[in-house]
């Protein structure tokens, strides 16, 4: 009979995220210049098709790497690849964004306003920024701040729902308050 709950196999997921931790890991040893070595580690190469310019031993390697830390449920050594590639390429909000995702998850609201804060310094237009800033400002009772960051998103894109229903949320809990 086959024990309930968990195997204690891998998982196809669990087997390719650790791969792919491998070869970001090994290109950056062997400062690899040539982009093909990276042709099997895909998922976590989303951005890879706008930085095809770069070497291997840039940010981008640095990137997948703390995305690939950050699927497996490891903020610490995620952070610590997203330092790694801000310090190589600051002028890029996917890695901002990415380290204040990983902020977030780890509770440091600080941090990752700071993140989503320099996310929207590099793009202004970015109005998923401003919603999860937004959504980071309401955490930490800073009503209006949020408020302003919801109204920013709406600006940008008067679809996004996930701002409208935040600043929605953000107005009926304001409600109860004043009552």
């Amino acid at each position: 009979m086959k024990p309930c709950g968990r195997s204690r196999i891998p998982t196809a997921r669990s087997r390719l995220l650790h791969r792919a931790i491998a070869d970001f890991t090994e290109a950056l040893r062997l400062d690899i210049g040539d982009r093909s070595f990276y042709s099997g580690v895909g998922m976590t190469l989303r951005d890879q098709r706008r930085t095809r310019d770069r070497t291997a031993h840039d940010s981008v390697a640095h990137l997948g790497l703390g995305q690939a830390h950050l699927m497996k449920g490891n903020a610490a050594l995620a952070k610590v690849e997203f330092d790694a590639a801000i310090g190589i390429n600051p002028a890029n909000p996917v890695l901002f964004a990415q380290r204040g995702l990983t902020r977030q998850e780890s509770g440091d609201l600080d941090g990752a306003i700071a993140d989503y804060s320099e996310v929207l310094r590099l793009n202004p237009k970015d109005a998923g920024a401003y919603n999860r800033r937004g959504a980071l400002w309401k955490a930490k009772g800073e009503p209006a701040k949020a408020l302003a960051d919801f109204d920013a998103a709406l600006k940008i894109n008067p679809k996004d729902q996930a701002a409208r229903s935040n600043r929605e949320a953000q107005f009926s809990e304001m409600e109860r308050f004043r009552r």
